[in-house]
């Protein structure tokens, strides 16, 4: 037994398709972004950002350590990643090294840490 099947119906359920996974899929998180903090020198930014992915995940704070001129995030400058609203201590010790930490954070919330982002040092 053989399905007719309207071929602008097929055409409408796929463009329907589409643009639920563009506008459902590229911002299922919201972020916002709770302090800048600039370097000595000015060219350096670190950029603390909340990020709520739904009711089934956990926040995450991240401390995003890149030069000024850079807009946006990327995986590889951030040095903090934190579980839960949990906000880290952020401070510029010099032009290229930074104070990083958080204190209240039990261990087991802090999911990343790095020493080093590019030319800056973190402690």
């Amino acid at each position: 037994m053989s399905t007719y099947v309207n071929p602008q119906f097929a055409l409408l359920s796929k463009l329907l398709s589409v643009v639920l996974v563009v506008l459902l899929g590229c911002h299922l998180c919201d972020e916002t972004e709770l302090e800048r903090t600039i370097s000595p020198d000015g060219k350096w930014v670190a950029v603390t950002i909340m990020r709520d992915c739904g009711a089934t995940t956990s926040e995450v704070v991240s401390i995003d350590v890149r030069p000024i001129a850079e807009s946006s995030a990327r995986q590889e400058n951030i040095v903090m990643l934190v579980k839960h609203e949990q906000i880290p201590d952020v401070e510029w010790l010099s032009n290229s090294v930074i104070s990083v930490n958080c204190p209240h954070c039990p261990s087991t919330d802090i999911i990343e840490k790095k020493v080093k982002v590019g030319s800056i040092t973190v402690q």
